[in-house]
């Protein structure tokens, strides 16, 4: 299944902004290292409104090389099936994503012993990650453009600042006060989950296509 995907020729292709959004969560384990946190509902405020948005990141930015790079409709002449141009390497890198947002789960868990939130917290912020991903899959082969994409993006995320107020149907964050227990994860969840995988499905059949 993997025979064809070059994960580190991916790496690679994004250049140095494959790097931003593993910046991003290390500055935040940096934060949390330099000023330890007290108040649980700041802690999982901050982490909804940062860690999911830059799942988008990867998304993005793996598929620029087809979508911008010269010759970009050639690449879709190559021997490798169209989902895993798409839906494969997103999904790898998305769960690379995931892992790079345990260890700083684990760590914020680590300077709050006494709140359990590591496992509820991961699921609830991965299916989130996971919608934001499959979001930046579906504007980057529905634009064509990286910068386009990256705005729709940041427009989607101001519509949440108001607490999911400016148009609730489409609000996919929970806003918290204190972590959920795994069965209050469940019924919030489906938005999101279901609203991603809508956004992969379509992303990848647009894709199928091809650019013509």
């Amino acid at each position: 299944m993997l025979k064809q995907i070059d994960l580190r020729l991916d790496w690679k292709s994004m250049g140095i902004l494959a790097y931003v959004p593993v910046a991003v969560v290390a500055l935040l384990t940096g934060y949390y290292t330099i000023d330890p946190p007290h108040d649980i509902f700041y802690v999982i405020r901050t982490l909804e409104m940062s860690v999911p948005v830059f799942a988008s990141w990867w998304s993005i930015f793996l598929m620029q090389e087809y979508v911008e790079g010269v010759g970009g409709e050639t690449l879709f002449s190559y021997p490798l099936h169209r989902w895993k141009m798409g839906t494969l390497r997103i999904l790898i890198f998305w769960m690379l994503y995931l892992s790079i947002v345990a260890v700083l789960l684990g760590w914020v868990q680590f300077l709050m012993p006494d709140t359990d939130l590591f496992f509820s917290l991961l699921i609830e912020l991965g299916i989130q990650s996971f919608f934001f991903a499959g979001l930046g899959f579906l504007f980057i082969v529905v634009t064509k453009n990286t910068s386009w994409s990256m705005g729709l993006v940041i427009v989607y995320t101001s519509t949440l600042l108001t607490g999911g107020n400016l148009i609730p149907v489409s609000n996919i964050f929970v806003f918290r006060d204190e972590p959920p227990s795994l069965d209050q994860i469940l019924s919030p969840a489906i938005k999101p989950l279901l609203f991603g995988i809508l956004c992969w499905v379509i992303a990848q059949w647009r894709l199928g296509r091809g650019w013509s």
